[in-house]
């Protein structure tokens, strides 16, 4: 069994809303793609993820499935297994058209570090004018090249990259569920 982690799953949506409140004008792949290479980004840099969602590795990149599925309910698609309040909150932040994020409430920054939040403005400002192909192929990384097509990138083919990795590895045993 792999590597995981305590999702939470407000600041999950905090970040979405985040991202969709500095790149307002960005669709929901920059969004989703800014989320992975952050949280892949705080997990190298710090040892531990941003937000620890589980990335699938789709047909154009990875994908924080957490993420997306709070996109998906503010597209208007059915909660499955998400509870009431939940959906009620994310319905209440956000809602999608045209695959763009419409805030309706702005991000609570106090999920957010003054670090966390540098490494969100890294890739979100890297990303802004690069293409479809440019996103996709910034994320196609060796983590999810490894990985078959819609199964979960492990954290420890992510943690391949560093050359720290046996001590990350170590420092985040008491910290993995």
């Amino acid at each position: 069994m792999g590597i995981s982690f305590n999702i939470d799953v407000k600041k999950v949506l905090n970040l979405i809303l985040y991202v969709a409140y500095k790149y307002p004008s960005f669709d929901i792949y920059f969004i989703l793609k800014t989320i992975y290479c952050s949280d892949k980004e705080h997990l190298l840099s710090y040892g531990m993820p941003l937000i620890g969602d589980n990335h699938i590795a789709m047909k154009y990149g990875p994908v924080p499935s957490l993420a997306y599925d709070i996109i998906k309910i503010g597209r208007g698609y059915p909660a499955g297994v998400y509870d009431k309040e939940l959906v009620e909150l994310i319905k209440k932040s956000l809602v999608v058209q045209n695959n763009l994020i419409i805030l309706k409430t702005e991000p609570d920054q106090d999920y957010f570090s003054e670090i966390e939040k540098e490494i969100i403005k890294k890739y979100g400002d890297n990303f802004v004018g690069k293409t479809f192909e440019d996103l996709k192929n910034a994320t196609h990384d060796t983590a999810y090249l490894k990985t078959l097509r819609d199964d979960v990138i492990t954290y420890e083919d992510i943690l391949e990259e560093s050359e720290y990795k046996d001590d990350i590895l170590s420092y985040i045993q008491d910290y993995a569920v």
